[in-house]
């Protein structure tokens, strides 16, 4: 996945991640690519400014994209940490 997110660049990922407010599913499909399940978008949600997303950009960029996916790629092994919550 974080080969496909340095295909398309840290600042494209974050603007369909940030647009589609987690509207995509948290499971893909075999065969399927996440990037594939996120619509391409032109503008930023109301609530983000193109000087939040410059911000977070720098912050993936140095940082990556890794820790925050194993989090998802864990969430079996670490269900005890989310019992009683509905995960999207």
């Amino acid at each position: 996945m974080e080969a496909e997110f340095a295909s398309v660049g840290t600042s494209e990922v974050l603007q369909r991640i940030l647009a589609s407010e987690g509207s995509f599913p948290i499971c893909i499909p075999e065969g399927n690519e996440i990037l594939d399940l996120i619509p391409e978008v032109t503008t930023l949600p109301p609530w983000c400014t193109e000087e939040d997303l410059k911000h977070y950009t720098e912050q993936f960029e140095q940082s990556g994209f890794t820790g925050p996916l194993n989090y998802y790629r864990a969430i079996n092994r670490c269900s005890h940490d989310t019992h009683g919550f509905l995960l999207f």
